[in-house]
């Protein structure tokens, strides 16, 4: 028989499985079923979290529609960069750009912003996101700056959370996965990336593109 003495921080099934539901302390007791005499004390101690969320159920929102290229090379979804399949892309065309196949051939206007909303489901403790690109050699996919980073916990209204932010390391393109990006400390549901000036984009190529995207709190 699996019990916890405070289950505001901590709950345990009839398995034997723990739950930390806050930061705190809390004791599970151990008896047995038979003789409940018999039984041992565990002091817990549940820590903050720490890493990348785990993602399971997280969704995606996007400014424009997704191009699909010739026989969908890139596996192109909202899906794509939460799904853990490093085989599937999500991509953007860029402001300016024209790209894919009809019916799936998407044009930007230049004077657009483009961008993209992780709905992570919960409001969460987040100071850093990372991004795994779509190979380590072709660097001008990938988002170099975004002019804004913004947070919400209603998907409508949007608070500001970095401004002109520079991509670490992306115009290297050996390096097909980011550092972790920080931010400062904030708790949201939405995140929201958005870019549209020419800085945040390489020199050449027409779309921008993420194989897995990942938020955490370290």
């Amino acid at each position: 028989i699996y019990t916890s003495s405070d289950e505001s921080v901590l709950t345990v099934d009839n398995m034997g499985i723990a739950k930390g539901l806050k930061v705190g302390k809390s004791q599970i007791t151990i008896a047995s079923e038979e003789a409940p005499s018999i039984k041992v004390n565990l002091d817990v101690t549940v820590d903050p979290f720490s890493g990348d969320y785990p993602r399971e159920g997280w969704t995606m929102a996007a400014s424009h529609p997704l191009f699909k290229s010739k026989d969908d090379a890139e596996k192109n979804s909202l899906a794509s960069a939460l799904d853990g399949d490093l085989n599937t892309n999500f991509c953007l065309t860029r402001p300016g750009k024209t790209l894919g196949e009809e019916p799936n051939k998407v044009s930007v206007p230049a004077e657009d912003i483009i961008y993209f909303i992780v709905d992570m489901k919960e409001s969460l403790d987040v100071n850093y996101f990372r991004m795994r690109y779509r190979n380590n050699k072709d660097a001008f996919l990938r988002f170099v700056k975004f002019d804004e980073i913004s947070g919400s916990n209603d998907g409508e209204t949007f608070t500001s959370i970095a401004k002109n932010f520079t991509v670490t390391d992306a115009s290297v393109a050996s390096k097909e996965e980011s550092p972790d990006l920080k931010l400062p400390d904030c708790k949201y549901r939405y995140l929201k990336f958005a870019a549209g000036n020419k800085e945040c984009f390489a020199s050449n190529g027409s779309s921008v593109q993420i194989k897995e995207f990942y938020v955490g709190r370290k």
